[in-house]
């Protein structure tokens, strides 16, 4: 079950150049690009060639379409786009279809391709998307599950896929003229006026994110591969995998000078054990920015960039695997120079790499075909489904299996919820406000609406409940009472979810149960040779730390934590006095922590003192019982804590049961 105070334990990770070794080796082709990525401006000329397209832009824009023919040959690196030539990787025949790199179609038709997480691809074709995984036959063409002929897969260090159904899939026609010969057919949306950037790209010459309001360059052969969950960093490729480009938007209301700028730009690369070859301020420009020219561990050149502008630090972070000196990267200058933190706010001109709208920003999980929208300024976890901003909202989606027997059905999973809250709170800490039928993505489930106080307000959830296929979704939303449109977020939030119940039983088996609606009275022995001890486990606990072989263990419950800390030769007598004076102490000047109580005790066979206490804490009151003692030169500290909000008769015989259940071994 979600917990408004389970969120402080999920942090978003920033990291800088992920997965470089596996976006070349997917993308990798033997042509070898030598284009610039754009022809050199200054900054006076480009800000004239934006106010031109601003102008521009005021009238409408004419559109045509242009027929494009590419002509392949099965074993012949040779290819033609109405007539001119084009470098690509050989296509092949494999397990009896024709397999073509991936890059081809970038390269024909200006098709946009996205790699998203570790094996998926997906192609964008006008008004066709298609979704391939990389090694499976299976794949979605228009949100419409189909079956490959053969699997996308690595020949030769080559992404390769099925000719026939990815062009058909994007609308393309294919006609085969014997040996070995193909042409793939497609009429495109090409721009009657020529681009004023003087780029040709698939329909934009920049591309950007209006929501983090920075764009650059568009060059027609570059790849857009999937970014940071809450868009915050985008990253880019080519289709020989010679060029990557990072881009980053963080966080800085300080204002920053170039020197500053400077500064973070050395630590970062610092940070990556890169070695300098050349470090600027460049404060001559019309954005201030700073510079450096790195070579990484494995040897390749990177250039990395900071600009400081709406309260933002972008960083870029931009590498040519063919660059051997410094000097090397300033033919990309121009291309690097077209960076601008700012968006227009209508050009067709720009491609808007944002899903924002109405400040809600996509997110989901293919692996389990979860879809929905989220405040854009929240913390996004996609892998783990877990949405949230500290203090007004949380959100996250868990899928689990359906249980055996008599608990499947999901009037059982209600009951088996209500039963929770029962068990978890003490009946004046929750209330059940509302149950009714709800129908997501066709499927029909339920919606209950609670209620629950730890001590310092009221907390709202809304919890959907969907069982289908073998498999248990389960989508809550919690928000504190003080924010006053949470209920209309919600309605914003659930109007955007979207679910694809055939992903789960392609991608998964057994995923296991709700581990918190299990039975309370269910353990599970632990034992540490190392500390010389076992103990039973509820089931129903979150292991924070159970590496029972280290000095600390932790669990979480809900309102509760369990923790045993090890220590040797630190005797107990000492910890003991010291714990003693302090309570004492603290008992009389603090009004919200009262010593309720230290006694000698019989704990596992030795002698142990047991101090309980009661303090407040935000508003939250909670006991806290601590047990000391020593056995053959380790000595042990167990901490049970349990809110006043959750002290149900339940909870606190379970403490019981796993305090009694602690042994010493020899």
């Amino acid at each position: 079950m979600l917990t408004w105070e389970r969120e402080n334990s999920h942090r978003r990770q920033w990291m800088k150049k992920a997965g470089v070794a596996l976006l070349a080796l997917c993308l990798m082709t033997p042509l070898m690009m030598t284009a610039a990525w754009g022809d050199s401006v200054t900054d006076e000329q480009y800000e004239q060639q934006e106010q031109t397209k601003q102008e521009q832009t005021k009238q409408e824009q004419q559109t045509k379409r242009e027929q494009r023919l590419l002509a392949i040959q099965t074993g012949s690196s040779k290819a033609t786009v109405n007539g001119e030539s084009l470098g690509i990787a050989k296509p092949v025949i494999h397990q009896g279809a024709v397999m073509v790199p991936l890059g081809v179609f970038k390269q024909a038709f200006g098709s946009e391709i996205r790699l998203e997480g570790n094996n998926r691809i997906r192609i964008l074709q006008g008004p066709h998307n298609i979704v391939l995984v990389m090694d499976s036959k299976t794949a979605w063409i228009d949100g419409q599950k189909v079956e490959l002929s053969v699997a996308p897969t690595m020949i030769s260090d080559t992404l390769m896929v099925p000719l026939r159904q990815v062009a058909s899939g994007m609308g393309a026609k294919l006609s085969a003229s014997g040996s070995g010969a193909y042409t793939v057919s497609l009429n495109v949306v090409v721009k009657e006026q020529p681009d004023p950037s003087g780029m040709e790209g698939p329909g934009s010459s920049r591309i950007g994110n209006s929501y983090y309001t920075w764009s650059i360059n568009y060059p027609s052969w570059m790849m857009i591969i999937q970014g940071a969950s809450d868009e915050s960093a985008s990253y880019f490729t080519d289709p020989t995998g010679r060029y990557y480009l990072e881009v980053h938007a963080l966080d800085q209301t300080v204002p920053l000078n170039v020197e500053d700028l400077l500064e973070i730009v050395i630590s970062d690369v610092k940070e990556s054990r890169e070695t300098i070859l050349h470090r600027e301020a460049v404060s001559s420009a019309s954005v201030a920015y700073a510079r450096a020219v790195t070579r990484d561990m494995d040897g390749l050149l990177w250039e990395t960039r900071a600009y400081y502008a709406n309260d933002r630090v972008y960083m870029l972070y931009f590498s040519d695997a063919n660059a051997e000196h410094y000097t090397d990267m300033n033919s990309h200058a121009a291309f690097l120079n077209s960076f601008r933190p700012s968006f227009p706010a209508v050009d067709p001109h720009v491609k808007d790499l944002s899903s924002v709208v109405d400040g809600l920003m996509d997110v989901g999980n293919d692996e389990y075909g979860v879809y929905l929208s989220v405040p854009a300024d929240w913390n996004m976890n996609d892998a783990e489904m877990m949405y949230f901003k500290q203090k007004e909202g949380i959100l996250a989606v868990t899928v689990t299996s359906v249980p055996k027997g008599a608990r499947s059905g999901i009037t059982s999973w209600v009951d088996e919820i209500k039963k929770w809250y029962a068990e978890s709170f003490v009946e004046d800490a929750y209330k059940m406000t509302g149950q009714s039928p709800i129908e997501i993505s066709g499927v029909e489930g339920q919606l209950l609406e609670l209620q629950y106080n730890s001590g310092n307000g009221w907390i709202y959830t809304y919890q959907i409940l969907i069982e289908h296929n073998g498999y248990r979704y389960h989508i809550e939303y919690a928000y504190p009472e003080r924010i006053e449109d949470g209920a209309g977020l919600w309605e914003k939030m659930l109007d955007s979810i979207d679910i694809d119940y055939d992903r789960v039983p392609d991608q998964f088996g057994d995923l296991g149960e709700d581990n918190t609606l299990v039975d309370k009275t269910k353990m599970s022995t632990k034992s540490s040779s190392a500390y010389r001890y076992h103990i039973d486990i509820p089931l129903y606990w979150t292991p924070i730390s159970d590496r029972f072989e280290q000095s600390d263990i932790q669990y979480s419950f809900m309102g509760g934590n369990f923790e045993i800390m090890a220590r040797w030769n630190s005797p107990a007598d000492r910890i003991i006095q010291e714990m003693k004076r302090y309570y004492t102490e603290a008992n009389a000047s603090n009004s919200k922590l009262k010593l309720l109580s230290v006694e000698n005790i019989t704990f596992a066979g030795a002698s142990a003192v047991s101090f309980t206490t009661h303090q407040e804490k935000d508003g939250v009151g909670f006991t806290t019982r601590e047990i000391v003692f020593e056995n053959n030169g380790i000595t042990y500290m167990i901490v049970a804590e349990l809110n006043d909000a959750n002290a149900t008769k339940e909870q606190t015989d379970v403490i019981e049961r796993t305090l009694a259940s602690f042994g010493l071994t020899k």
